[in-house]
């Protein structure tokens, strides 16, 4: 299993888990990142946000 943050640009993947402490599970989950969600990386430059769709 990799981290989103590892993935290249243009990569599709599917969430397995979501790891981290009760406020990011929540914030994460409330735009609709859950598990079995599928994703894109559109963009994903070192020390900066990372942009799914």
């Amino acid at each position: 299993m990799r981290s989103l943050s590892s993935l290249a640009v243009g990569t599709d993947a599917v969430i397995e888990s979501i790891d981290g402490d009760t406020r990011f599970i929540s914030r994460v989950t409330s735009i609709g990142i859950t598990p079995g969600s599928k994703v894109k990386v559109i963009k994903n430059d070192k020390n900066r946000p990372l942009l799914i769709w």
